[in-house]
């Protein structure tokens, strides 16, 4: 059965901005976000995923929040940024 799945970031308004959709086998879910992520230096991708097996673990959740920070050219951490996952069976 395919998932469809929506990654949001939140904006320094608030707001939340779609930065990736997608739809795939539940299996191959986590390769397509490690192939969007990973690369995507703002996110170390293993919170990433942590996030989304909790998604995955209990679909009543609705959805799976977490907040990263951003890592600054040098090495440092940077602003909070939050992100959010929503996968639907």
């Amino acid at each position: 059965m395919d998932a469809t799945y929506e990654i949001e970031k939140r904006t320094p308004a608030g707001n939340w901005q779609t930065v990736h959709t997608g739809v795939t086998d539940p299996a191959g879910l986590m390769a397509e976000i490690a192939r969007n992520y990973d690369s995507d230096r703002e996110t170390p991708f293993m919170e990433l995923e942590a996030a989304i097996q909790e998604q995955l673990d209990d679909p009543s959740r609705g959805y799976a929040v977490m907040s990263v920070c951003d890592m600054t050219e040098d090495g440092s951490e940077g602003d909070q940024i939050e992100y959010r996952a929503t996968i639907e069976n």
